[in-house]
Order: structure tokens, then C-alpha cells, then sequence
């Protein structure tokens, strides 16, 4: 097992927001499988496109929205 795991994902198709005869999220989210790709929506449209269930998201609001916080956090975590 990894020492840091990956969050669990949570597909699409399994969300009640989920329209299956259109094939799109009712809410107009985006949930990309990858970190890279959730990045690159976020930096693009915002934290807010980025679907609930996104196992990124709250990381990257966090990044986002309180950047000394969280570099605060993670060097407190570093340094015990």
C-alpha cells in the first residue's frame, strides 16, 4: 500500500445530480479523474465548476482561498 494514498473517487454516473439519458451533471460540475486535470479546471474556471465529490477539492479551495493557511499546515505537519 502507498504511504499517501489517493482520496477515493466517486464517479459520475453513481451521483444523484447525475441526467444518464443526457449524459451530463444537472449542477453543470465537472469531476475529472486526475489531479492534473483538476488543477488545470480549477485554474481555468474556478473551485466552484469543480464537482462535490471531487476528491481535490477541498485541497485546491483551500490552496486557493487560504494560501497561508494551508502552507502553514503543511509545515507544521512536516516539522513533527
Amino acid at each position: 500500500m502507498k504511504a499517501e494514498s489517493t482520496p477515493p473517487f466517486r464517479p459520475c454516473w453513481r451521483c444523484r445530480r447525475y441526467d444518464r439519458t443526457q449524459r451530463l451533471c444537472r449542477d453543470g460540475k465537472a469531476n475529472p479523474r486526475r489531479k492534473i486535470d483538476a488543477v488545470t479546471l480549477v485554474e481555468l474556471l474556478g473551485v466552484r465548476s469543480l464537482c462535490i465529490h471531487n476528491p481535490y477539492r477541498e485541497t485546491l479551495a483551500r490552496r486557493i482561498y487560504m494560501p497561508k493557511f494551508s502552507s502553514s499546515m503543511t509545515s507544521k505537519s512536516r516539522s513533527d
